[in-house]
């Protein structure tokens, strides 16, 4: 009986890795893999091989031959279970398997690989051979080679659970022996020595475990630090993809956009830690998980996982395995150079330090520096490298930055604040993604967790959030602010980012008012409805050159000769990159996009003419200058472009979304100045409305005799407005009451 769970993508890689191998070893491997009674035919080998991986009876029952017959192999093959991964290091398995005290990891390696529960990966690892007749062969690849294992999923989920030897603290005996394996041999060498009458060797060391006061409890990650992140990183690849030499390294420029990112780069919100190149770091689980896909060397933007929308306890399981996969970031280093990262230690390592949580009494808890000296001892890296520099701590800012992020462990204050540390111990999602437990129950999903506002903002609140929902929510608006109560902002070009994967403007709608329990703002489904409807009239091209006429009959005349265009407006044509014929072409200058527009547009005569230099224009400035005025044919030359802006077309371009801002800036870039007073007045029309009165003006040839009347108690209750230094307003109902009074003083 197949499993339902054998997904036929994982056999058909498995089934195209065996069609790799030369008849010798394919025929030595399936027979060593599903043991025939009779002989088989070439054509029946890969078939029952496929069939026994996806047979979970069958398999258990090989499982506990090799238990039998190879104990260390087995204990291997438990390990690769604990990775949760399909694909994933020989550096990793080989440095995991010495740790637990195993004197030889090629032997166990070979044997797996000869009974096909484990697979070399010669299809989805470039510089693979096409051909593959020995194993040995391909374990001694050039150094610079990363080998990568496949293991068929049924084979990682049915070899666990299984013990591994690790050492187990009692109440009674806190602390933490050598591995069973490590033991073993030393009771063997101690043995040896009684026989040859040497002195025995020293015993393995033991780690005492600290005896720890918790403060408050345990905290429990909301298991949101991590997607709401990667949910921004997401987002940047819209801009561009991230680009990498053929090193696999980033480019300063893309590097700086992710390290200098406020929403990627801040201390992880819940405990303020903050792991070293956490941008980076973020980067490389988004490539594993699917965030972000290869295109050649650069990283560019992929899609959320459908894992996501399962719950929480499937997506932090999928950013697990992304993060074993990761191999060019330390907890203590942080980005590695591509040299550094081919034996990277830390993966194996922090695999370990979780087993080695499993195996504490329930309720115990453990201080990282105990775990992390444990490894000291056991693991290669560290037992081949004394150097003080390879000897930092580094355990402690793993769990405080990703296992607890993670929901794998639970953390527990050992003083008032952070700043005495914390213990950790391992959480029931962490025993389950282990393979050490049963799965937990999934949070409660709180309905109201968000707050649509007038403006497009929404404010979505971090504790009711799953990750399918930060999936939807970073497809329809851009994030601002990440933290207890995330902000952001839908604009036009997310509004179509969301329809374009597959959402419906209902859809949409029905998600906001369903999470925020009330209507949608009746402004911001205007909006929506609007920017869908633009969007339906939209033609993208992934790929063109756009060309400007300075005339439309010579866009005629082009077509005339035989140039292949597509009119986009009477003077705008795009021709596609497979018609662009050189010939009709002459390159007469270049224009980098990538800098500040720069100043080319002069404001003249009563501020609402424009007049543009066509020797500094670019293409964007085309496109920007129809929604602000009208060409003046007759005045335009070669040389100079000639607009006029009135109130009409200010208000169109208004009504299609020219904010006041926007057009500020525009004329600061364009112009180099801020708007002139009429375009001002254009933009920002009266407060109110106009008040028209009809009034005497009194003028006087002296400026003191004026403030003389607008002090004297008698005439300033008669004056209104004054209108210069000399001159004011009268009401006409008041001359009557001020020319007796001028009288008095002399004035008439």
């Amino acid at each position: 009986m197949k499993d339902p769970t054998a997904t036929p993508e994982a056999l058909d890689n498995t089934g195209a890795i065996f069609s790799r191998y030369t008849p010798e070893l394919l025929e030595r491997v399936v027979v060593n893999l599903v043991k025939p009674r009779g002989s088989l035919g070439p054509d029946d080998w890969i078939p029952r091989a496929i069939d026994l991986l996806s047979d979970p009876v069958r398999l258990t029952r090989r499982l506990q031959i090799l238990h039998k017959a190879d104990p260390p192999a087995r204990s291997m093959l438990a390990l690769v279970g604990h990775m949760r991964r399909d694909r994933f290091a020989v550096s990793d398995l080989l440095q995991a398997h010495l740790a637990l005290g195993h004197r030889d990891g090629l032997a166990p390696l070979l044997a797996l690989l000869e009974s096909g529960l484990i697979l070399p990966d010669l299809i989805g690892t470039p510089g693979q051979p096409a051909r593959l007749d020995d194993f040995t062969t391909w374990l001694t690849l050039s150094p610079s080679q990363r080998l990568i294992l496949h293991c068929p999923a049924m084979v990682h989920q049915r070899a666990i659970p299984h013990d591994l030897g690790l050492p187990t603290p009692t109440t009674s005996a806190m602390v933490l022996g050598p591995p069973l394996a490590a033991m073993e041999h030393h009771a063997l060498l101690v043995a040896k020595a009684a026989e040859n009458g040497t002195a025995p060797p020293a015993a393995p060391e033991m780690v005492p475990l600290q005896s720890l006061d918790v403060k408050g409890g345990a905290q429990l990650a909301d298991g949101m630090e991590f997607p709401t992140r990667l949910g921004a990183l997401w987002q940047s690849a819209t801009e561009g993809p991230f680009r990498r030499t053929q090193a696999g390294e980033f480019y300063k420029r893309d590097a700086d956009r992710l390290t200098g990112s406020p929403l990627l780069a801040t201390p992880i919100s819940e405990n303020q830690a903050l792991p070293p190149d956490l941008p980076l770091l973020l980067a490389a689980i988004a490539r594993e998980c699917g965030l972000l896909r290869e295109a050649g060397t650069d990283w560019e933007q992929g899609d959320f996982p459908l894992c996501w929308d399962e719950g929480m306890h499937a997506a932090l399981a999928n950013l697990f395995e992304s993060w074993m996969s990761v191999n060019r970031w330390s907890p203590r280093e942080g980005w590695l150079a591509p040299e550094n990262a081919s034996a990277n230690p830390y993966p194996s390592a922090c695999l370990l330090a979780l087993l080695l949580l499993g195996r504490l009494p329930e309720g115990a808890w453990a201080h990282p520096a105990d775990l992390e000296e444990w490894l000291r001892l056991n693991h290669p890296h560290w037992k081949s490298n004394q150097r003080p520099s390879a000897q930092a701590p580094w355990l402690e800012t793993w769990m405080a930055g990703v296992a607890w992020p993670l929901r794998l462990v639970e953390a527990g204050r050992l003083g008032l604040d952070n700043k005495e540390g914390a213990a950790v111990r391992l959480s029931g999602w962490g025993r389950w993604v282990l393979g050490l437990g049963d799965r937990p129950a999934e949070d409660i999903s709180l309905p109201q967790s968000l707050f649509v506002q007038p403006n497009l903002e929404i404010i979505a609140y971090r504790q009711a959030l799953t990750p399918g929902m930060l999936a939807r929510l970073s497809r329809l608006g851009i994030w601002k602010t990440l933290g207890a109560a995330c902000q952001m902002t839908i604009t036009p070009e997310t509004v179509y980012r969301a329809l374009e994967s597959g959402e419906t403007l209902q859809d949409l709608r029905g998600f906001l008012e369903g999470r925020s329990g009330r209507a949608l703002p009746g402004a911001v489904w205007d909006q929506m409805k609007g920017w869908a409807g633009k969007r339906e009239r939209l033609a993208v091209h992934a790929g063109a050159t756009l060309l400007e006429f300075d005339d439309p009959a010579d866009m005629e005349e082009a077509q005339a000769r035989g140039v292949v265009l597509e009119r986009v407006s009477e003077r705008f044509a795009i021709v596609r990159e497979r018609d662009l014929d050189y010939r009709h072409f002459r390159l007469t200058g270049t224009r980098d996009y990538a800098l500040a527009r720069e100043a080319c547009v002069r404001v003249s005569g009563d501020g609402t003419r424009l007049e543009v230099d066509q020797a500094r224009s670019d293409l964007l400035l085309e496109t920007e200058l129809p929604h602000l005025g009208n060409r003046l044919e007759t005045e335009c030359t070669p040389e100079l472009k000639v607009l006029a802006i009135s109130p009409e077309s200010i208000r169109a371009a208004i009504d299609r979304g020219l904010s006041v801002e926007n057009a500020r800036r525009w004329f600061i870039e364009r112009t180099g100045a801020e708007p002139p007073p009429s375009i001002r007045l254009f933009l920002d029309g009266l407060d109110q409305a106009p008040v028209f009165q009809e009034a005497l003006l009194l003028r006087l040839d002296d400026e003191g005799l004026l403030d003389g009347l607008y002090q004297w108690a008698p005439t300033a209750k008669l004056l209104g407005e004054r209108v210069g230094p000399t001159a004011a307003m009268v009401l006409p109902e008041n001359m009557p009451k001020l020319k007796p009074l001028l009288a008095r003083v002399g004035a008439l």
